[in-house]
């Protein structure tokens, strides 16, 4: 539950300095189309393209930085609360019926190899 917390704060911070970033990239666009180009087409198509080139290369970067961290926050935690999870519910289902149908339909969709490699990693 903390790399969760973690995780969640590293984007919320993350968006944040993005939204920041946006205001002061659309700023310093409107000021240097009134000040720089005014009424030259072809500089402001140069800029235009320029521009778009310089986004696509924040975005791959931050799409990078993302897969680079992303790591970071993946935690076999997360799975083997599902597991035990599971293994609550089906003690709770020995002795409720009603209980035990849905968690047979449950448990049948359960991916029996990754249950087993996670036992084999925590014994």
């Amino acid at each position: 539950m903390t790399k969760s917390f973690k995780k969640k704060a590293f984007y919320n911070l993350s968006l944040a300095a993005f939204m920041l970033f946006a205001c002061i990239w659309f700023s310093f666009n409107s000021w240097f189309f009134d000040h720089i180009v005014a009424n030259r087409t072809n500089d402001a198509f140069l800029y235009l393209i320029l521009s778009f080139i310089c986004f696509l290369l924040f975005v791959l970067i931050l799409w990078h930085i993302h897969n680079a961290l992303g790591s970071l926050f993946c935690c076999p935690l997360t799975t083997l609360a599902n597991l035990i999870r599971i293994l609550e519910n089906i003690e709770l289902a020995q002795n409720n019926e009603s209980f035990a149908r849905i968690i047979d339909k449950e448990t049948a969709t359960v991916d029996t190899e990754v249950v087993k490699r996670i036992i084999a990693e925590n014994t």
